[in-house]
């Protein structure tokens, strides 16, 4: 566990880390206060140039788009709909996808499983792709 390495660093170490953890917060509330400030100035700037387009000023230029997000409810009934409506342009209008999730219980067995589980866990292994990821959040006392 991490918490072992920690306790077997030197001082100096362990000072190291602490003013890169302190160095990290710090940067997260940076970023996190200029990204709402950067937010603003995106709302004024497209309430001022009033739509789409670019606009040049004296460091750059700023390229607003505007795009519409369209997406369709899952289930049966949603699907029956829209054949009704679509008839026979149903297979050039939708693109039907099935995708499928691992539940809590599946990510247990691969992670952990139980004696009566390795088995299917190793059968399981072989179909699944799992890929290690690791965040780091920094959180400031304030």
């Amino acid at each position: 566990m991490a918490v072992e390495t920690i306790e077997q660093m030197s001082a100096a170490e362990k000072a190291a880390l602490s003013r890169l953890i302190n160095l990290g917060i710090h940067l997260s509330g940076v970023i996190e206060q200029n990204q709402e400030e950067l937010n603003k100035i995106r709302e004024k700037v497209y309430n001022a140039v009033g739509g789409p387009g670019k606009v040049k000023s004296n460091q750059g230029l700023v390229e607003i788009r505007k795009n519409e997000q369209i997406t369709l409810p899952d289930g049966e009934d949603i699907r029956a709909t829209l054949v009704e409506l679509a008839g026979q342009r149903y297979p050039d209008l939708v693109k039907e996808e099935m995708k499928l999730k691992p539940t809590p219980a599946f990510r247990r067995i691969l992670t952990d499983p139980g004696p009566a589980e390795t088995a299917l866990a190793e059968r399981l292994r072989g179909i699944a792709q799992v890929k290690e990821v690791v965040s780091v959040r920094f959180i400031g006392e304030g």
